[in-house]
């Protein structure tokens, strides 16, 4: 049964690729302009191959990751390259929303969190910095401070208010 399901799917595969070529062939833009649902397509099928089968998770990440820059790619590709000067953080977040994708999927690995966390942190500061608030990217760093001593003064106090800790 396994069998015919792969053929299947693999069949598909084959029918989506042939018809990307058929279009960049035939089409006024050509293959230049298509080449970006090359990848798209490639992590599509990975995340079907997953919504299919629900038995591996492994697949999800290459998945996420190759349809985002897929995306980013084609933007590029009908709005202009020279946006990649201003989204190239992209390539960053593309890995956190894996890492998040996976846990959402059920591997609850707290270290995918994490990951996708601090990918998402540093992604996004330079998204910011290369966006048209660029110069003002600084305030963000501002106000999470601000909120991290904030919340350190209240535990500290509220901790104070309690008073030593008993053992019972």
């Amino acid at each position: 049964m396994k069998n015919s399901r792969d053929t299947v799917a693999w069949g598909v595969f084959l029918v989506i690729i042939g018809v990307l070529f058929l279009v960049g062939n035939l089409s006024p833009y050509g293959l230049e302009f298509v080449w970006p649902f090359f990848p798209l397509a490639v992590g599509v099928a990975f995340i079907l191959k997953y919504l299919f089968s629900r038995k591996s998770v492994a697949g999800l990440m290459p998945g996420t990751v190759l349809i985002i820059v897929s995306l980013l790619l084609l933007f590029c590709n009908i709005f202009g390259w020279y946006h990649m000067e201003s989204l190239w953080p992209v390539f960053i977040l593309a890995p956190a929303a894996g890492f998040f994708v996976l846990y959402l999927a059920g591997n609850k690995d707290r270290s995918n969190i994490v990951s996708g966390s601090i990918l998402t942190g540093i992604g996004g500061v330079f998204l910011l910095a290369y966006s048209r608030f660029g110069e003002y990217w600084p305030v963000l760093l501002i106000v999470v401070g601000l909120i991290l001593m904030a919340s350190g003064w209240r535990v500290r106090n509220r901790a104070q208010e309690e008073g030593p800790a008993s053992d019972s």
